[in-house]
């Protein structure tokens, strides 16, 4: 950011000053305020300009080669091939352990991790959990500041059995405005819905004004989503060894795939910070 001066500025203002400093309102207000909330499930007012303007870019710009938006939807049905992953690294000089953490603490000079009954010593330790499990995991132990996060935006997922409204019932995809609490209605392939929500739409039967007819099939609640509240960027190196990536400090993969990079090469000695 301080080599690039624009873009420490979107990142330090607010998407909603940006959209008027700007003269967007009108196209915004109509459409792609409606995509960034959807994406974010977070109102516009408590987006960075920079996070605004990285999750709506494929509305502003010619792209070339994106597949159907049905493929698109089809494509977010997936497992995790936890045992092809551990194959593949392992081909490379080290050993793949997948199991949960349960405690990080510094030892003579070296990190100390307890994941489920073992116990790993390292000279580098990458913390590529979501935030608030590394600030949880983080707190005794060790001599590393309380981390002062992001605030995450909260969401809850639902997959509906039902039969849509009239307005609704037309589109694959339905977007909202931020001043209600409901962000995004799609229809899948299947005839099933998705639909996330900022609240619980359980409570007070609140899917009847979208649905003639309609049966939870799931839901799925996260307490941290995403990390969207504009706040100052936390440092990446958090002790000696230690390195924390994600998207902490920048909403979405691609500043999280930045952050695993730049610690790669942080342990390889590539950087020059």
């Amino acid at each position: 950011m301080r080599k690039t001066p624009i873009i420490k500025e979107l990142y330090t203002e607010s998407a909603e000053h940006f959209i008027e400093r700007m003269k967007f309102g009108p196209i915004c207000h109509d459409l792609i305020s409606m995509f960034a909330h959807a994406c974010t499930g977070t109102k516009i007012r408590d987006l960075t300009a920079l996070d605004y303007l990285n999750t709506v870019q494929p509305l502003t710009m010619k792209i070339i080669g994106v597949p159907p938006l049905n493929l698109l939807f089809d494509l977010k049905r997936f497992d995790f091939d936890s045992e092809g992953v551990k194959a593949r690294l392992a081909q490379g000089s080290g050993e793949v352990l997948i199991g949960e953490a349960a405690s990080v603490a510094k030892a003579d000079g070296s990190w100390v991790v307890r994941v489920d009954g073992d116990i790993l010593t390292c000279e580098n330790l990458v913390m590529a959990t979501p935030a608030h499990i590394t600030a949880q995991l983080l707190a005794e132990g060790t001599d590393v500041p309380p981390l002062d996060i992001r605030k995450a935006s909260q969401l809850t997922g639902y997959l509906i059995r039902g039969k849509a409204r009239p307005g609704y019932a037309e589109h694959t995809v339905h977007l909202f405005d931020d001043t209600i609490p409901i962000i995004y209605i799609a229809k899948r392939l299947d005839g099933d819905y998705e639909i996330f929500t900022e609240v619980d739409f359980e409570e007070g039967n609140k899917f009847d004004q979208y649905f003639e007819s309609w049966e939870v099939l799931g839901k799925k609640y996260w307490e941290y989503a995403l990390y969207t509240a504009a706040h100052e960027a936390l440092p990446l190196n958090l002790a000696p060894g230690l390195i924390m990536a994600g998207d902490v400090n920048g909403l979405g993969m691609e500043p999280a795939a930045i952050s695993g990079i730049y610690a790669a090469n942080k342990i390889l000695g590539k950087t020059v910070d």
